[in-house]
């Protein structure tokens, strides 16, 4: 068995860690093992018991914030003691990389640098570019979860577009399912505007939350369902509450069951400050729902024409009106069109494991 060291920020749920998971359930665990290196944290993670329960290990070290040494003998030491050949390292920015050099101290022989975003925020975005030079320098191997990603992480040296891959099945049109989660959030017949994402800046909730209460005041009967946690939440809350559209606001919190609360939806929309690919917006296209989506996200995430960009700098107004533009259109054939596109996750599985075990081979 090939035991491969995954290193991310947590196991909460969220756009790489979901990606990580997709993998994980649909590998063969007769011949590969994910482990998992996280930060310090205080909370257990959403994806911790279904990990253990997988056999997987995870490893809990000092972030860089918490101090670097710290953080780089942590990282060297596990890699080592538990002979780890196999290191990939999932993440924003070429900061948070640097664990790559740790790995090579520790003996880890393939080295994966997986480039999950197209920006970042804050000091690791001012020393991205500095470091960038230097992690590449230590990966043997470079991943992309799109274009934009690759040119930010990579620039000009090349690299692998690895797909956020999904189980395409589980979008299927299910009426009877759509039917039943309307009918649990006391939705009735109303057109639901849906978003998936953890309350962080970068996803921009409070935009939207604006967009709808124009969307509600201009066409009437809405909801807004927002699936997801994070330290933003309370403060969209209040912000649904003076904006006097908290009766129409669901916040339905972290949940498992997304193909089933996009089945419940009409529109999704993602007015993100920055993405990667979003593993949501693949999901939203293989469901069949039209994208409402920030042109601050990549062209290349619209799969099959399902998707509409427009600018931040836009009113509300004309995003209400975008929205209520794409309301009633539904593509049924949409988990197929994202299969056929290269999204399905066994698809994926078995071109990366068939390269890791070359790679370690060598």
């Amino acid at each position: 068995m090939i035991r491969i060291l995954h290193i991310v920020g947590s196991v909460e749920r969220a756009g790489m860690e979901t990606f990580i998971m997709n993998l994980y359930r649909c590998i063969n665990r007769e011949e590969f093992q994910f482990d998992f290196m996280i930060y310090n944290t205080p909370t257990a993670g959403s994806y911790r018991d279904e990990i253990e329960a997988m056999g997987g290990r995870i490893y809990q070290v000092p972030s860089k914030e918490k101090g670097l040494v710290a953080n780089y003998n942590a990282v060297r030491d596990i890699v080592r003691d538990n002979d780890y050949k196999i290191v990939w390292r999932h993440c924003e920015d070429a900061a948070r990389g640097t664990d790559l050099i740790a790995a090579k101290a520790g003996g880890a022989t393939v080295r994966l640098l997986h480039a999950h975003s197209t920006n970042s925020t804050g000091v690791s975005r001012i020393l991205h570019y500095p470091l960038r030079f230097i992690v590449n320098a230590y990966a043997t191997g470079r991943l992309a979860c799109g274009k934009r990603a690759g040119r930010w992480m990579f620039g000009h040296r090349p690299y692998e577009l690895v797909y956020n891959g999904i189980d395409t099945e589980s979008f299927k049109p299910a009426p009877d399912v759509r039917r039943q989660y309307r009918d649990d959030f006391s939705i009735g017949d109303s057109i639901v505007i849906g978003h998936v994402g953890r309350f962080e800046n970068v996803k921009n909730h409070a935009f939207l939350i604006k967009v709808f209460a124009e969307y509600k005041s201009r066409y009437g009967n809405a909801k807004l369902l927002l699936v997801g946690d994070g330290v933003l939440k309370e403060q969209c809350m209040e912000l649904a509450r003076e904006c006097q559209i908290s009766e129409d606001v669901i916040f339905a919190g972290l949940r498992e069951d997304i193909p089933e609360l996009l089945s419940a939806m009409d529109v999704f929309v993602l007015p993100s400050i920055y993405e990667g690919f979003p593993v949501t917006l693949i999901e939203a296209q293989a469901a069949g729902l039209p994208c409402i989506v920030s042109d601050s996200v990549s062209p290349e995430t619209d799969i099959y024409g399902g998707v509409s960009y427009i600018g931040l700098d836009r009113s509300y107004t004309e995003w209400a009106e975008l929205v209520h533009s794409r309301t009633g259109v539904r593509y049924d054939d949409g988990f197929t069109r994202v299969a056929n596109a290269g999204y399905d996750m066994n698809d994926i599985v078995a071109k990366l494991m068939n390269r890791l075990i070359s790679d370690k081979e060598r």
